[in-house]
């Protein structure tokens, strides 16, 4: 099994879906990095694009940053599967510089 991530990364505003999955994967993390901790309450959002329709979207994760610089979310186990996409948006009022690295394993 190969582990792989999608990056995203920002200081304004982000909305990112990433590239629809060519192969089954595995979501087994969510890693989040802020320059500076947000003093704005704004929700970080990473959701499923479902290949299945919007009827199948899902909401995997909303945190608020206000506060925070560094979070992790490990031992997760959510199939994905090919055609899948991952989206993750932030208003990021306070122009923080946030990373979000989402941990995908074959």
């Amino acid at each position: 099994m190969a582990n792989y991530k999608l990056l995203v990364t920002g200081a304004g505003a982000i909305s990112s879906t990433s590239t629809a999955l060519t192969s089954e994967a595995t979501l087994r993390g969510i890693l989040i990095h802020v320059s500076a901790a947000p003093v704005t309450s704004e929700s970080l959002v990473v959701s499923l694009d479902s290949i299945d329709g919007t009827a199948y979207d899902a909401v995997l994760l909303t945190q608020d940053l206000v506060g925070v610089t560094d979070l992790a979310f490990t031992g997760l186990d959510l199939p994905l599967h090919i055609g899948d996409a991952l989206k993750v948006t932030y208003t990021n009022t306070d122009t923080r510089t946030v990373a979000v690295r989402l941990v995908l394993e074959d």
